[in-house]
């Protein structure tokens, strides 16, 4: 259903390094990161207790069926990861992002992760529920990254989908993604999840 969370990929960390201050203004940036709004949507900088929220999507089928990492079936290893991406996110690594309505619904959690300060590139992120989907609320959202990727100076941005998770991969192409190619990926359930590369030039 989704682009992979990076961050959630990945145990967390009791421990990040810093990065180099090669270029304040990114470090000035992640200090002041805000929410984002949009017409129907608020998007607030992620917080530990969004583990809360998060973990009914991440254990619904529709949303793991297009996943390429094993199962996040414990409220306990999700929220383990979501505190290792606010740490990313407060070491310098990333912006992350929990959605939600004008009315306080919670429908996902979106990102861009990876900075590369030299390429002044990041990777887009993103888990939503059904109905974000339904709604073309997904695509708000993701219109509000990008917005927040030019303001950043971002060259590019990159995506990947699971091969077969076709609403995301139209999803990205709406937002001007074009393929970039195709990546090996690991097997879940005894079932290869290779991924689809996606490149946006902002």
């Amino acid at each position: 259903m989704a682009t992979m969370i990076l961050a959630l990929k990945r145990a967390a960390r009791p421990v990040l390094p810093a990065l180099p201050a090669v270029r304040r203004s990114w470090e000035l940036a992640l200090k002041r990161i805000q929410t984002l709004e949009t017409e129907r949507l608020r998007l607030v900088p992620l917080e530990s207790a969004d583990a809360d929220l998060l973990f009914p999507i991440m254990s619904d089928p529709q949303v793991i069926a297009h996943w390429d990492c094993e199962t996040l079936d414990e409220p306990e290893k999700v929220a383990e990861m979501v505190d290792g991406q606010v740490l990313e996110m407060a070491c310098g690594r990333g912006f992350y992002w929990a959605v939600r309505t004008l009315e306080g619904r919670f429908l996902g959690v979106c990102e861009l992760a990876e900075l590369n300060r030299a390429a002044r590139s990041a990777e887009i992120g993103f888990v939503f529920a059904p109905e974000a989907w339904s709604s073309d609320l997904a695509q708000e959202a993701l219109e509000a990254l990008v917005r927040c990727a030019t303001g950043l100076n971002l060259r590019r941005l990159n995506g990947r989908t699971c091969l077969g998770d076709r609403r995301a991969e139209a999803l990205l192409q709406r937002l001007g993604f074009r393929q970039a190619g195709l990546e090996r990926g690991p097997l879940i359930d005894d079932q290869r999840r290779d991924r689809r590369l996606f490149a946006l030039a902002l």
